[in-house]
């Protein structure tokens, strides 16, 4: 009798699991893409990742991008090459999500804190559900509501995850 209800249980805890990373897999699979993309200043690679509308308010307002042509943002250099890596090897960071607008807004909320350039930096970024950036530096948030989303990652509330952690990351929590 205890055999079966262990394996029940594991099978309970395994569809649970399941469920929570289903929801949010697509735009999961695109996280880490999108963060070394930004870390590393690489704009081809964060255009390329940009929805259509967020391209074009880009080649719009972003001083680096305003307006280039397609041709012209695949010839730039990488700015920060190997940040990303950098904080990776350095193993002081934190990547983490947050799902409370995917159902009805239609996108995840993405921070990732880690040491780089020598001092600590903190990079936000949403994806739609499907893995397409719609921001970067900043969420469709700001102030008071900005800094609440970020604790509710820090301290794994529902409907969060951490996605990736360093092994010696040195965080407040």
């Amino acid at each position: 009798m205890k055999v079966k209800m262990i394996g029940a249980a594991i099978v309970v805890l395994g569809i649970l699991a399941g469920c929570g990373a289903s929801a949010s897999a697509p735009a999961d699979d695109h996280a880490k893409e999108a963060a070394k993309a930004i870390i590393d200043k690489d704009y081809e690679a964060t255009f390329n990742l940009a929805t259509e509308d967020y391209q074009k308010h880009l080649l719009e307002n972003d001083p680096t991008l305003q307006d280039k042509s397609a041709e012209e943002i695949a010839d730039m250099e990488v700015f920060d090459d190997g940040y990303y890596q950098k904080m990776l090897d350095d193993g002081d960071y934190i990547i983490g999500a947050h799902y409370g607008f995917l159902e009805e807004e239609n996108y995840v909320l993405y921070y990732v804190e880690g040491y780089t350039k020598g001092m600590r930096h903190e990079f936000f970024f949403t994806l739609t559900k499907d893995g397409k950036l719609i921001n970067y530096q900043t969420w469709p948030t700001s102030g008071y509501k900005m800094n609440q989303l970020k604790q509710e990652i820090l301290n794994k509330d529902d409907n969060t995850a951490i996605l990736e952690k360093g092994g010696s990351y040195e965080g407040d929590n």
